[in-house]
C-alpha cells in the first residue's frame, strides 16, 4: 500500500508533527486513508501525523486528524486562547489535567465506546497520552495564528 500522493497532498515537517494538507476541495477519512496514515507513521520512525482539514495554518479554525503514536512523549501544555475539544476514531486515549503547580489534578480516558469526546477548555494545563499502541482522533480548535 503506498500512503499519500503528492499529486493531491501538500507535506509540511515545520510543526510539532508530519502536517499532511488534501489538495481537493472536498475531502472524506476513508479507511483507506487511516491505514495509510499509520503507514506513513511506521515509515517515519513512528513519528506522530496528522492529517489537516484546514487549508493553511493561518485558518481560523484548525481541524485535525491526528494519528499519536504511544512511543512519542506529549508536554505538558495549555492553550492561551482557545478550547480544544477531541473525537476519538481508533484506540484510547489519556488526557492528564494539571493543577497550575503541574501535579495531577484528574485523568480522563476516552475511547470510541466510551468518552467519544471531550472538550478542553481554554488554559487548562494537560497531556496527551496514547493507552493503546496508537490513537486516531479528530481535533478541533481555534488557530493560534488569528
Amino acid at each position: 500500500m503506498k500512503t499519500f500522493n503528492k499529486k493531491y497532498f501538500t507535506f509540511d515537517k515545520t510543526g510539532k508533527s508530519l502536517a499532511i494538507f488534501p489538495k481537493e476541495k472536498y475531502f472524506t477519512l476513508s479507511k483507506k486513508k487511516i491505514k495509510q496514515l499509520k503507514l506513513l507513521s511506521k515509515l517515519n520512525q513512528n513519528e506522530n501525523v496528522r492529517i489537516c482539514l484546514h487549508r493553511t495554518k493561518k485558518d481560523a479554525l484548525h481541524n485535525m486528524i491526528i494519528y499519536l503514536n504511544k512511543k512519542n512523549f506529549s508536554e505538558i501544555h495549555k492553550h492561551n486562547s482557545t478550547d480544544e475539544i477531541y473525537q476519538i476514531i481508533s484506540g484510547k486515549l489519556k488526557i492528564k489535567i494539571f493543577k497550575k503547580n503541574k501535579s495531577l489534578l484528574k485523568t480522563i480516558e476516552l475511547s470510541k465506546d466510551k468518552n467519544p469526546i471531550f472538550r478542553m477548555k481554554k488554559n487548562v494545563l494537560h497531556q496527551t497520552v496514547p493507552v493503546t499502541d496508537y490513537v486516531i482522533f479528530h481535533e478541533c480548535r481555534l488557530s493560534p495564528y488569528r
